[in-house]
């Protein structure tokens, strides 16, 4: 933790090339790769070295985004094709589940929890402690790989990963503005907009209709 301190307070130039930022924006892919690097040479050898942690900033993205696993696997195969990596469909698919599991669920958010409070110090040493209140909370996004109010909300009452990306865009359709800021607090909001979808309308698989119908009868 200090050699990372040490390192990002001697950082020449804008130091915000190095802050964690939300997934939606362009940047996230490269800025985590970036971030992961910076990890590799400071905390821990766990994200590799050069294109591994480019790699792994594309995939953790698209991971907190809530992209489908069969999308995140094709984005893999097409970083290998451009990078002129030989590796075949079945391993790509192998080592996209264990990068999910190993890395974008338990590897960033544990060191990424460290290095926002390891930047917040260092933000206040240079005077610009502003930035540090800038830095999002990605903790439950990485757990879950979903993003926003009403993918976690979905989850937290117990729907999958992959019923949750299924219904939300129909769920957000049923919700008024103000409702958005009651879900955390209020998971009623959610189960009655679930209530309210057309299942037959959704074209759902069937386990995933057995999930929301079984919510929806709650």
């Amino acid at each position: 933790m200090q050699r990372m301190l040490t390192a990002l307070s001697g950082l020449k130039g804008p130091i915000d090339k190095f802050l964690p930022i939300h997934p939606e924006d362009d940047r996230s892919a490269r800025q985590y790769g970036r971030i992961f690097e910076l990890l590799g040479h400071h905390m821990t050898g766990a994200f590799g070295q050069g294109g591994r942690c480019h790699a792994l900033g594309i995939l953790t993205t698209n991971w907190m985004l809530g992209h489908p696993i069969k999308r995140i696997i094709k984005a893999r195969i097409s970083w290998n094709r451009r990078k002129g990596i030989s590796e075949d469909t079945a391993t790509a698919i192998r080592k996209t589940l264990e990068d999910v599991e190993q890395i974008a669920r338990f590897q960033a958010p544990r060191y990424l929890a460290c290095y926002s409070d390891i930047m917040r110090h260092a933000l206040e040493l240079r005077g610009v402690p502003e930035l540090g209140s800038q830095i999002p909370d990605l903790t439950l996004s990485l757990e879950f790989g979903v993003r926003g109010p009403v993918q976690l909300g979905l989850m937290a009452l117990g729907l999958s990963r992959s019923a949750t990306l299924a219904i939300a865009a129909a769920v957000t359709q049923q919700l008024e503005t103000p409702d958005f800021k009651r879900i955390a607090t209020n998971p009623a909001v959610l189960i009655n907009a679930v209530k309210g979808l057309e299942i037959r309308t959704l074209r759902l698989g069937a386990l995933i209709e057995a999930e929301v119908v079984a919510l929806q009868v709650r």
